[in-house]
């Protein structure tokens, strides 16, 4: 305030900065207690899926067992009832960890154990287990190698979690008597694991969806597939960690591409 000074102008002036410092000192305070909130929904998310793993486990094994016939024959209408017992704890199952894993990354738990890992072997060990699923729905996998490097140095556990995430939403979302290819291939700045589809691609207005939690396009599973909305988010997280990244794109003539990239710097 300059001289002269009108005193209702003065007062108006400190009365206006008085309130705006108090709305910041309450905007700062909400934004703590969201953050205490939303740490604490993280733990219970941690000791939730934790302590629901285990008899979620024996269900599943359980009902594998009942269905491979060791404990007896059954009617159709028995082994059809297992069986959906045996998808149900699956599902439940793939829920619980990616909720699991969810918390780990929120509260800043989720390690990255770099180690020297053959990138190809574990794209093609993906590949293979994926085909037999791809094949229940008429679908083909088509493997296309090119030249990478023979060690990259990363997370073994958590790429090859990236790897089957993607061929899993592309088998989801594929129709019968498609094609999808796994492509992987470098360049001298990183190295790719690409996978692409022959479906309906993702809506130009929702890539924004994608690789956020519990989000989904409006794309609907052509088999009746369920999906939980975390696969791609924590997908994303973990590429992160691991100094890359994933991104999508829709392919010309149709599909879309997920590609995965690793630092070609961390390969020795």
């Amino acid at each position: 305030i300059t001289k002269p000074y009108r005193i209702k102008e003065a007062m108006a002036r400190i009365e206006t900065h008085l309130k705006v410092r108090a709305l910041l000192e309450q905007h700062t305070e909400f934004i703590k207690a969201l953050t205490q909130a939303n740490t604490e929904k993280s733990k219970f998310l941690g000791i939730a899926s934790h302590d629901l793993k285990n008899p979620l486990v024996s269900i599943n094994g359980l009902a594998h067992f009942l269905a491979s016939g060791k404990f007896g024959s059954m009617s159709s209408t028995q082994a059809e009832m297992v069986s959906s017992i045996y998808e149900a704890s699956e599902a439940m199952l793939a829920l619980v960890n990616d909720l699991f894993d969810v918390a780990l990354i929120e509260t800043g738990q989720l390690k990255v154990e770099i180690d020297e890992v053959d990138l190809y072997k574990l794209v093609k060990t993906s590949v293979n287990l994926y085909r037999i699923t791809a094949e229940k729905k008429d679908i083909e996998i088509n493997f296309i190698e090119n030249d990478i490097p023979d060690i990259v140095r990363c997370d073994k556990r958590q790429v090859r979690r990236v790897m089957d995430n993607l061929l899993s939403n592309a088998i989801k979302f594929s129709e019968p008597g498609t094609t999808i290819s796994v492509i992987i291939e470098s360049d001298k700045n990183w190295v790719f694991f690409r996978v692409a589809d022959e479906g309906p691609g993702v809506p130009e207005d929702e890539f924004d969806k994608l690789f956020e939690s519990f989000s989904k396009t409006s794309v609907q599973p052509t088999g009746g597939e369920t999906s939980t909305g975390l696969g791609l988010n924590i997908c994303k997280k973990v590429m992160l960690a691991h100094g890359g990244d994933i991104y999508a794109e829709n392919l010309p003539e149709k599909g879309a591409q997920f590609s995965v990239q690793l630092q070609n710097s961390a390969v020795s």
